[in-house]
């Protein structure tokens, strides 16, 4: 009974110490003059992922309409990182 003890009270420090440690690590997170955490940064939105599935998607997909999806998420991607003509003329409204 007394092994038992000692074990599950050594299992209990080596876990805590790593959470304590991981815990102490955070200080470093950069403030604004406010006290708040710093978000400054470059934020976009192209990994935003919908929290519904389309209703014209099937609740499985095989691997090849899988790999067909990606592939036309990859080909949307690509067409809108080409570079503009900077001598182009103005958009119609």
């Amino acid at each position: 009974m007394r092994s038992i003890l000692a074990t599950m009270a050594m299992l209990a420090v080596a876990v805590a110490v790593p959470a304590a440690h991981a815990q102490a690590a955070g200080e470093g997170v950069p403030r604004t003059a406010g006290g708040k955490p710093d978000l400054q940064g470059v934020w976009t939105n192209a990994s935003l992922s919908s929290l519904e599935r389309s209703s014209q998607l099937p609740l499985v997909l095989s691997e090849e309409q899988a790999k067909g999806l990606e592939a036309r998420r990859a080909t949307a991607a690509a067409a809108g990182a080409r570079p503009t003509d900077p001598n182009a003329p103005a958009p119609k409204a």
